[in-house]
């Protein structure tokens, strides 16, 4: 319940400022630019020594560990009896997630 009234509400704001628009600008522009600033940062993550990573690159390091080791694995099909290896792999640096 809550959730659809947050949406409804939302829905109804944006069609407000869309239709508005040309009457206000500045509000539909401030909309807009506070939509596409808003980042997440990734809070201090723990090594594999239990060590507490802050900076960047060592996060990188720690979340690119983690997606391998997730992302790859062994697939044996039933019908041909054989092992195919499947690596997918991810890169992530500095808030960018690459293959």
């Amino acid at each position: 319940m809550y959730r659809d009234a947050v949406r409804k509400a939302k829905a109804e704001l944006e069609l407000k400022l869309g239709r508005d628009v040309k009457k206000y600008k500045k509000r539909f522009f401030r909309y807009i630019n506070n939509k596409q600033n808003q980042k997440e940062n990734i809070g201090p993550l723990l090594n594999r020594r239990g060590e507490l990573v802050t900076d960047n690159a060592g996060k990188a390091e720690i979340l690119n560990t983690f997606f391998t080791s997730v992302f790859t694995s062994t697939v044996e099909p039933q019908v041909l009896g054989t092992k195919i290896q499947v690596d997918t792999t991810f890169t992530v640096s500095e808030g960018r997630i690459g293959t």
